[in-house]
C-alpha cells in the first residue's frame, strides 16, 4: 500500500460518528479511490467547494458511496488548558476523575452549599467520588430559580417564564479540552498516521475566499491587516493611507454564537455575540451589553457593584424591585467633619441674624438645640411709662356734682359733663368750672407696674439700635467668610441630592401588619370639672358636669412598620387639589416654634374634648365671634370676666356679689312710698309747714303739738323689684338657670316692697 506522509485537503463527507467520538469521514480527492469508471479520467476541473444540488457540485454523483468506502478519520485537537480525563496526585500515588478538591470523597460536602444542608457525601453520584460545586445545580432535584416565579410568596407583580433557567454546564468529571466536530462540507486539512490512507487524522480548518471576507469585510475590511505591516518607507506606494494604524481580529464563528478579538488600534475589543443577538462587548472606552429579549441573573452569595462615575438606569415599564433584608440607600458625600465646620461658620452668622433690630432684650434660651433668641442679645436702653398710670400722668378723674367722666391725656381737650339740674343733658365745660382732679390710679396704686411707674414691657419702649444687624456689618461679615464656605462645600463633594420625578402615583406599604393595638383609655365619666354657676335660694354655687377622662397607653411597637425622616435643614411639601389626609390610630404630634394653620377654613373638632393651652397669652380675633354651649347651657368663664368693652345680655343677669357702676340708665317707673305720719309746731308770721326758716320772732309753741294726716308720696325711680331676703332675690334670680330666655319683668307702677 502506498505511503502518503504529507498533509492534504479534504471535504467532510459523513460527522455522524455511530460511537459519538468526534470521527468523521473525509474525501481527500489526492488520494481516495475513485469510485466512477474513468470519473478521474475526465479533463474538466472537479467542483468540491461544497455539498449540495444547488451549488453545482461535482460530489453528488459520488456522495454516497464515499460515506460506505471512507474511513473514519479521528480528531487531533489543539493543546488548550489540562487537556486530561482526569487527575493524578503524585504524592499520594493516586489517579480520578474527581473534579473536587478531596480525592475519593463528594465534591459537596455538608454545609458548603447553602441549598440543602441534610445532603451528605456521595449524594451526588452513585460513584462516591467528587465533583464541581456547580454540578449540583444540573441536577432537577436542587435546581435553583430566581425570585420571580411566584407573585404570593415573594410579593412580586410580574412573573419570568424563565425563573428556572439556571442550569449551568460545568461538565464535572469530564475530559479537559477544546471539542468541536467539523460540518459536513468543511474543508479540513488531514494527515495519515504512518502515512496509512485508512488511518487518517483531521487537524485544521481551510477556508475560500468568500469565508475569509465574510468575516473580514475583504482587503478593505476595518480590521484585515494593511499598510502598518506590509509598506516599508521605500516602498513606492508610500502614500498609501494608515500607514501608522495596526488593523487586526480573531473571530471564533459559530451558530450558537460569536467571540471576536478585535486587535486593530483604536479599536481594540472582545465581544461575544448570541444567536439572538445578544452580545457583551468590551471595548476600548466602554463595555456595552445586549439582550433583544429577557435578560436575567442570579447570584446565590453577595453582589457588590460600584460605579464610580454617573449611573444611569432607564425601565421602559415597571421596576419591580424586592427586597428582603434591609434597604440602605446613603446619597452623597459622609464628610460629616465638613458639614460641622460648615454649621459652625454660618452658625455664628445666624446668631447675628437672630438679634433684634433693636437693643429690647436680654438673651434667653431654654437649651443648646432649641435657641429662642440670639446668645449676643442684650437689653439698652429704658422702659416706657406705664401705660395704666403713665408713670404719675395717667387718667384723670373729673369729679362734677357726683358724676364721673375720664378724660385721657391723649385725647381732646374738648369734654362735656352732665348738668346736675337737668337729668341726662350734656352741657359744655366752661370756663372757671374746673371739676375736682385726681389721677387714677395713683402710681403706687398701680396694680400694673407697681409703683415703678414704668412699663412692665418692652413695648414702646426708647431701646438702643443693633449696630450689628446694619448693611454694612453684614456685608463684611459674609465677605470674610463666603471664601471659606466654598472651599469647605467643595469637599462636600458634589452630589447629596436626592431627585424623584414621578409622572403619576407614588404608593408606599411599610409593614405587613396594622398596628391597631390601643393607644388610649377612656372613662366616660372620669372627670368633673365645673361647668356652670347655678342659682339657689342658699346662694350661688359652682356646678360641675361629669366628662370623659383620656388617658395615653403605652402602645408597643410592631417588628416592622415604622417610617422615620430625619429632615435636618427644611421639608416642604406641596400637594394639588386633592388635599392631604392624615390618619392614626394612634397619637399625632405637631410642634415647631412658631406653628402656622391657615385656610379659608379651619375645623377643629372632637368627640370627647378639645384642650387649647395658650401659655403667657391666648388671643383670639375675628370679624364675628361666636362662643355657643350646644345643649344651650351656659359657657363657663371659671375666672374673673373682664370686658375692655360694651357688653349686651339679651336675657337675665343674676350677681351674687356687689354690683357696683358709675351711672345706671333704664326706663322711668312712677313709685310710691310708704303713708307716714309727721308731727310739727307753729311759728308765727309763717306758713304751717314752712317752719323757721327766715323767722324773726320766734312764736311760742309746743313742740309737735301738730299733727299733719297720714300722706304718701310719688317719685321716678328705676324699675326695680325689692325683696324681702336674699333668699328671695335668688329664687327669682334662679330662672337664669334655665337654658329659655329670662326677659325682664314689666314696669308697674305701685308700691315695691
Amino acid at each position: 500500500m502506498k505511503k502518503y506522509y504529507g498533509n492534504y485537503l479534504g471535504i467532510v463527507i459523513q460527522n455522524n460518528d455511530p460511537k459519538a467520538r468526534g470521527r468523521v469521514k473525509i474525501f481527500v480527492p489526492h488520494i481516495s479511490p475513485t469510485v466512477y469508471k474513468n470519473w478521474n479520467e475526465i479533463p474538466e476541473d472537479k467542483k468540491f467547494k461544497f455539498l449540495g444540488g444547488n451549488v453545482n457540485s461535482d460530489l453528488n454523483d459520488i456522495y454516497e458511496d464515499l460515506k460506505l468506502i471512507l474511513p473514519w478519520s479521528i480528531c487531533a485537537s489543539p493543546i488548550t488548558g489540562e487537556m486530561s480525563s482526569g487527575r493524578f496526585n503524585a504524592t499520594g500515588d493516586y489517579a480520578s476523575i474527581s473534579d473536587s478538591s478531596y480525592f475519593g470523597l463528594s465534591g459537596f460536602q455538608e454545609g458548603e452549599i447553602e441549598i440543602d444542608k441534610t445532603i451528605t457525601t456521595g449524594q451526588q453520584n452513585l460513584e462516591g467520588i467528587g465533583e464541581k460545586e456547580g454540578n449540583i445545580y444540573e441536577k432537577y432535584r436542587f435546581r435553583v430559580n430566581d425570585a420571580f416565579n411566584d407573585p404570593i410568596a415573594n410579593n412580586n407583580n410580574n412573573v419570568n417564564l424563565f425563573s428556572f433557567e439556571y442550569a449551568p454546564g460545568v461538565y464535572s468529571n469530564k475530559a479537559k479540552g477544546a471539542f468541536a466536530v467539523p460540518a459536513v462540507g468543511s474543508h479540513v486539512w488531514v494527515f495519515f498516521h504512518n502515512g496509512d490512507p485508512l488511518f487518517p487524522v483531521y487537524f485544521a480548518a481551510s477556508y475560500g475566499d468568500n469565508d475569509w471576507q465574510g468575516i473580514y469585510g475583504g482587503a478593505g475590511g476595518y480590521d484585515y491587516p494593511g499598510s502598518f505591516e506590509n509598506v516599508s518607507l521605500s516602498a513606492n506606494n508610500i502614500e498609501e493611507q494608515n500607514l501608522d494604524y495596526y488593523k487586526n481580529k480573531y473571530v471564533i464563528n459559530q451558530k450558537g454564537g460569536t467571540i471576536e478579538f478585535v486587535n486593530s488600534d483604536y479599536r481594540e475589543s472582545l465581544k461575544f455575540s448570541g444567536y439572538s443577538g445578544g452580545f457583551k462587548e468590551f471595548a476600548l472606552k466602554t463595555n456595552v451589553e445586549f439582550s433583544p429579549h429577557n435578560d436575567q441573573r442570579l447570584v446565590q452569595e453577595d453582589q457588590f457593584d460600584t460605579v464610580k462615575g454617573f449611573r444611569n438606569i432607564y425601565t421602559g415599564r415597571d421596576l419591580d424591585y424586592i427586597t428582603r433584608g434591609d434597604y440602605y440607600q446613603k446619597i452623597g458625600n459622609f464628610n460629616v467633619e465638613a458639614f460641622e465646620e460648615w454649621h459652625d461658620i454660618v452658625a455664628s452668622i445666624a446668631n447675628i441674624k437672630q438679634l433684634f433690630e433693636i437693643k429690647r432684650a436680654n438673651a434667653y434660651e431654654v437649651s443648646p438645640y432649641l435657641k429662642l433668641t440670639s446668645t449676643l442679645q442684650e437689653r439698652v436702653g429704658s422702659f416706657a411709662k406705664c401705660p395704666v398710670c403713665e408713670g404719675g400722668a395717667g387718667s384723670i378723674n373729673f369729679a362734677v356734682n357726683n358724676n364721673a367722666a375720664f378724660y385721657n391725656p391723649g385725647a381732646a381737650i374738648r369734654l362735656a359733663f352732665f348738668d346736675p339740674v337737668a337729668l341726662f343733658i350734656p352741657v359744655s365745660y366752661r370756663i372757671g368750672e374746673f371739676p375736682n382732679i385726681t389721677y387714677f390710679p395713683n402710681v403706687t396704686e398701680c396694680p400694673v407696674c407697681n409703683g415703678t411707674g414704668l412699663s412692665p414691657s418692652s413695648m414702646d419702649g426708647i431701646w438702643q439700635e443693633e449696630s450689628q444687624k446694619s448693611y454694612d456689618e453684614f456685608k463684611v461679615l459674609y465677605k470674610d467668610n463666603i471664601t471659606k464656605l466654598a472651599q469647605i462645600e467643595e469637599r462636600m463633594g458634589l452630589g447629596g441630592n436626592h431627585i424623584i420625578d414621578i409622572t403619576k402615583n407614588k404608593i408606599e406599604s411599610i409593614g405587613l401588619v396594622m398596628n391597631d393595638f390601643g393607644s388610649i383609655r377612656i372613662d366616660t365619666v372620669g372627670k368633673m370639672y365645673n361647668d356652670a354657676v347655678t342659682v339657689t335660694g342658699l346662694g350661688v354655687y359652682q356646678h360641675k358636669k361629669e366628662s370623659p377622662l383620656i388617658e395615653y397607653v403605652h402602645v408597643d411597637d410592631m417588628p416592622g412598620g415604622t417610617y422615620t425622616m430625619n429632615v435636618a435643614n427644611r421639608y416642604n411639601v406641596q400637594v394639588g387639589a386633592g388635599g392631604i389626609s392624615l390618619k392614626s390610630y394612634g397619637r399625632v404630634d405637631v410642634s415647631g416654634t412658631i406653628t402656622n394653620i391657615a385656610g379659608q377654613q379651619v375645623n377643629v373638632s372632637s368627640e370627647n374634648e378639645v384642650n387649647i393651652l395658650g401659655g403667657s397669652r391666648l388671643h383670639m380675633e375675628a370679624d364675628i365671634v361666636s362662643i355657643k354651649n350646644r345643649q344651650n347651657g351656659q359657657v363657663l368663664i371659671d375666672s374673673n370676666f373682664g370686658v375692655n368693652g360694651n357688653a349686651i345680655i339679651r336675657g337675665g343677669l343674676h350677681v351674687e356679689g356687689e354690683l357696683s357702676v358709675n351711672h345706671i340708665t333704664a326706663p322711668t317707673e312712677f313709685q310710691e312710698t310708704e303713708q307716714v305720719i309727721l308731727y310739727g309746731e307753729l311759728v308765727a308770721g309763717m306758713p304751717i309747714g314752712i317752719g323757721n326758716h327766715g323767722a324773726t320772732v320766734p312764736a311760742l309753741a309746743t313742740p309737735n303739738s301738730v299733727r299733719i294726716y297720714a300722706h304718701s308720696h310719688q317719685f321716678r325711680n328705676l324699675p326695680l323689684i325689692l325683696t324681702g331676703s336674699n333668699e328671695e332675690t335668688r329664687e327669682v334670680g334662679a330662672i337664669n338657670n334655665t337654658s329659655s330666655l329670662n326677659v325682664a319683668a314689666p314696669i308697674v307702677n305701685s308700691k315695691k316692697g
